[in-house]
């Protein structure tokens, strides 16, 4: 139990600085400090077609929150099914007692 605690804890803190690391490139993407590479295929934006838009700073940032958000459900998840069943569980004592 306490290796998987340890993993979630390590899964959650590198999403987290991955997060941070896509978020300081866009910054500074639009200071003109950094670019991104943009493909013959891709399109700017749609008002603006020479905006070139962070995509891939946009996708890590997005996947991280995600990865992120399934560690915080499935803490959430257990948390109240421990609760559940504990009250649950107290409940039917309760009724067995009172039908003995």
């Amino acid at each position: 139990m306490e290796l998987l605690h340890l993993q979630i804890k390590v899964t959650k803190k590198f999403s987290f600085k991955i997060f941070q690391v896509a978020v300081d490139i866009r910054l500074l993407q639009n200071l003109k400090e950094i670019e991104e590479p943009f493909e013959s295929k891709q399109v700017g934006s749609s008002a603006m077609a020479y905006k070139r838009n962070p995509m891939r700073c946009e996708r890590i940032c997005s996947l991280s929150r995600f990865v992120m958000s399934l560690i915080e459900n499935a803490s959430n998840t257990h948390a109240n099914q421990v609760r559940n069943s504990s009250s649950n569980f107290l409940f039917f004592l309760v009724v067995r007692k009172n039908i003995r």
